[in-house]
């Protein structure tokens, strides 16, 4: 092509580069703060486990891992101080997340040089639900992390014999869409303009815009991060009514049960458990305590399920490794079983869970 004697054949190229340029100004803070609902919390929340993640590296000692959804985001460092000889413990749980976002994080801790000196990991159907992946393919990994995860060939095998690189190329693409265009993973929204710039009575008296609540929504994951290590304590007990709770469970129920397991989070599980066994980090994998509704519509969905992630752990162990599990749902011992709604135990319940965690790691102290 003749470009210059026919300089408007530079006008795609040209126009290209300037939508590309304007795609990236959606990626500003002082946009986003404008742009982005500030009711929406999985993009400063999911972001923030950056930060979590250089704290954990300047840690002199080996500290315990979380990793989890937020289910598991009031699990107490504190706590779990008081009652095991294990004095910090890093929450990177995040907003509805999957054993893809729970690898990309204990990956990169173990090769930044850091040894957990145990895992809990969080386990349900919910987890491994395709629609799991959502927030995780806008928030978080990155391109290389990706690459080296796609399965460009045919997986083979099913279930947990299943064997495979980890993302379908079609979720691999959806990532680097996101990645790429900002437009396309943070929308332009007239109501999130709109109802940003509102201000809005608040029950101490005051008046707050929504850019402003955001701004104290983002001070207050810092501290938490700081001060709790990215766990979220919280001493309050809801009561929910029953109807209430068994629509939010069949509401979940539609959403994320009606299709079988992802292979892709099988994948990942796979490769958190196979790496903490050949680190010999011990494991508790714990399947949530949830509402009556819930828990029996996600038996009802995969009755075998849990059975075979079960035996996979078990075909894992050896003298020095054994994973555990706990899934507290049919335990009669469990008194606390409040609930915020139908996946979510109330804060006042977790210390309970806490220890019978600890026991399962072996990790308990005597009050």
């Amino acid at each position: 092509m003749d470009f210059k004697n026919k300089p408007y054949l530079f006008l795609p190229l040209l126009s290209f580069a300037l939508i590309f340029s304007l795609d990236k100004l959606l990626l500003c803070p002082a946009v986003q703060e404008r742009t982005v609902l500030w009711k929406k919390i999985e993009p400063p929340f999911y972001a923030s486990r950056e930060d979590l993640a250089a704290q954990l590296a300047t840690e002199t000692e080996s500290a315990g891992l979380i990793l989890g959804s937020s289910r598991a985001g009031e699990f107490s460092s504190d706590w779990i101080a008081r009652h095991s000889p294990v004095k910090r413990t890093y929450n990177f749980s995040a907003p509805l997340t999957c054993p893809a976002y729970h690898y990309y994080w204990l990956d990169r801790i173990l090769k930044g040089g850091h040894r957990p000196a145990f895992v809990i990991l969080e386990a349900d159907l919910l987890l491994f639900s395709e629609g799991a992946m959502d927030y995780a393919l806008n928030y978080s990994f990155d391109p290389l992390f990706v690459l080296r995860h796609t399965d460009v060939l045919e997986r083979q095998g099913a279930g947990f014999a299943l064997q495979g690189r980890g993302f379908t190329f079609d979720e691999a693409e959806t990532f680097f869409l996101k990645y790429f265009f900002a437009l396309y993973r943070f929308p332009l929204d007239a109501k999130a303009l709109r109802e940003n710039g509102q201000e809005i009575f608040l029950p101490d008296g005051t008046y707050r815009s929504g850019r402003e609540l955001r701004g104290e929504l983002n001070r207050l994951i810092e501290r938490v991060n700081r001060e709790k290590l990215g766990g979220i304590p919280n001493p309050l007990q809801f009561n929910v009514p029953e109807d209430a709770m068994a629509e939010d469970a069949r509401r979940l129920a539609d959403r994320h049960l009606s299709r079988p397991p992802s292979p892709t989070q099988i994948l990942f599980f796979k490769r958190i458990v196979e790496a903490l066994r050949q680190e010999k980090i011990p494991l508790v994998v714990y399947w949530p305590l949830v509402s009556e509704p819930l828990d029996r519509l996600q038996r009802q969905a995969r009755p075998d399920f849990q059975n075979e992630l079960k035996q996979y752990l078990t075909s894992l162990q050896t003298n020095d490794w054994q994973p555990a599990f706990l899934d507290p749902n049919p335990d009669p011992r469990i008194r606390c079983r409040s609930f915020v709604d139908s996946s979510h135990l109330s804060g006042k319940c977790f210390d309970e869970i806490t220890l019978q965690l600890l026991a399962a790691l072996r990790l308990a102290e005597s009050p």
